[in-house]
């Protein structure tokens, strides 16, 4: 029959949070009525989910932290991630009078460490090149993205050390990788002083469009590290130091910054993968499903009888968990990603909201649950818009939190998680979606 007002304010008014199906009277609305008010409360927990893993397309890069490293993995292959970006100027370089000897000490690349991905004890081969192609600051950048380059400016061999800091002029410095460049490029920068190269940003970034920052692969399995950079943070920046007159006279220096554009490159080899082999696979019968950050992969699931269950009968969903487990791998012992994002599949095949993305994240959920090594989900507002009518059911992305269309962030998560997929399989890792629901009368 159909719902009245006030049974409809009656069903909204059960609050959604629950912590196990053991009790559903848990539920906070259902455990203080009287008895003889109740509404029979059901739970569910065996609809068929259908999940494939998936390559992830080229996702926006630009504006966010940069991953510049290399790892391989037994079971997600290899990723190397590297970066570009634009150096220019915090304020207009002045470097003396035009009747000063001005010499040049020394010039240096500093790049502000945001965290890793990977072994810190692995050690890293770092090159910095000069850019031929032109950046622009307004132009969106995607992972796949890659620019002509040619003289390399500067390298380096280093053990990245993400959480130690530096002292320098006697100040405590935030941890950064400092790489030396090129004797001769400072040199010429410092013939520049005042010509007009250097009187505005536009001459400066029309002379010298830019860096590109990348490693050289790893190639060994369980090894490497993907450092992550905040290139747009004032801690990076390259300084030029130079001195007036002669050698021994104080050291003067210049900080151009990295303010300007600047986006991530990734690139994934799956070959000789157990991910490589399910990317060939279009069908859903795999035990096990793959997610990877940095524009690797995702999964993709359809529950194809949804829609059958909920027009069943005169029902409410209360609630629904969409729960995703983990399986431990000796393979790749690195941690999961913190965060996982769940979004809807559109007519056209694309990333779309659900509107429980739209509440607070304790609401919608999606954080690594390390006791319990699960990820759980809040689907309820998108299941009781399918029960509506006025969402189509055209499937959902899983992946690491933000590496989509959508919210590009995760680009800078390198991190991997194995789960157990949806299919039919006496795995304890198997994923589950579960709906609380209620029969009405």
């Amino acid at each position: 029959m159909a719902m009245s007002k006030k049974q409809f304010f009656l069903i909204a008014g059960i609050i959604l949070a629950i912590s196990s199906c053991k009790n559903p009277d848990s539920i906070v609305g259902l455990n203080v009525q009287p008895a003889s008010d109740k509404l029979t409360l059901s739970v569910v927990d065996t609809l068929t989910l259908q999940t494939l893993t998936v390559r992830e397309d080229t996702l926006r890069s630009d504006k966010v932290l940069n991953l510049v490293g290399s790892i391989c993995s037994s079971v997600f292959g290899k990723t190397n991630a590297s970066a570009y970006a634009q150096v220019v100027f915090g304020s207009l370089p002045v470097f003396g009078l035009s009747t000063d000897t001005l010499s040049t000490d020394s010039l240096v690349l500093k790049l502000a460490y945001n965290g890793f991905y990977g072994d810190t004890t692995q050690q890293l081969t770092i090159h910095v090149y000069r850019l031929t192609d032109s950046l622009n600051i307004d132009s969106p950048y995607y992972s796949n993205r890659s620019f002509a380059h040619d003289i390399e400016l500067g390298s380096l061999t280093f053990t990245p050390h993400p959480n130690t800091y530096l002292t320098e002029y006697g100040f405590a410095i935030p941890p950064q990788l400092r790489i030396p460049l090129s004797k001769s490029f400072a040199d010429n920068i410092l013939s520049l002083n005042g010509q007009p190269t250097l009187a505005s940003n536009a001459n400066w970034i029309e002379y010298f469009k830019g860096i590109y920052v990348t490693v050289d692969p790893i190639n060994t399995p369980g090894r490497g590290c993907i450092p992550y950079f905040n290139m747009g943070s004032l801690d990076s920046k390259m300084t030029l130091y130079f001195h007036k007159g002669t050698i021994g006279d104080d050291t003067l220096f210049y900080d151009f910054q990295m303010t300007g554009a600047r986006l991530n490159h990734q690139e994934h080899d799956y070959t000789g993968t157990v991910v490589a082999s399910q990317l060939l696979d279009s069908t859903f019968g795999n035990s096990l499903n793959y997610i990877q950050g940095a524009a690797g992969v995702k999964v993709k699931i359809k529950i194809p009888y949804l829609k059958k269950f909920i027009q069943k009968g005169n029902i409410a969903v209360n609630r629904a968990e969409l729960i995703i487990k983990c399986q431990k791998t000796l393979l790749d012992p690195l941690p999961p990603p913190s965060q996982l994002w769940l979004q809807e599949m559109d007519s056209t095949g694309a990333e779309a909201y659900i509107p429980d993305q739209f509440e607070n994240s304790p609401f919608y959920g999606g954080i690594y649950d390390s006791t319990n090594t699960q990820y759980v989900f809040n689907l309820t507002h998108y299941i009781q818009d399918i029960y509506k009518g006025t969402v189509i059911d055209h499937g959902l992305f899983l992946g690491v939190s933000g590496a989509s269309v959508l919210e590009y962030y995760g680009v800078i998560q390198a991190n991997g998680v194995v789960i157990g997929s949806g299919q039919n399989t006496d795995l304890p890792q198997k994923m589950q979606l579960k709906l609380y629901y209620t029969k009405l009368n």
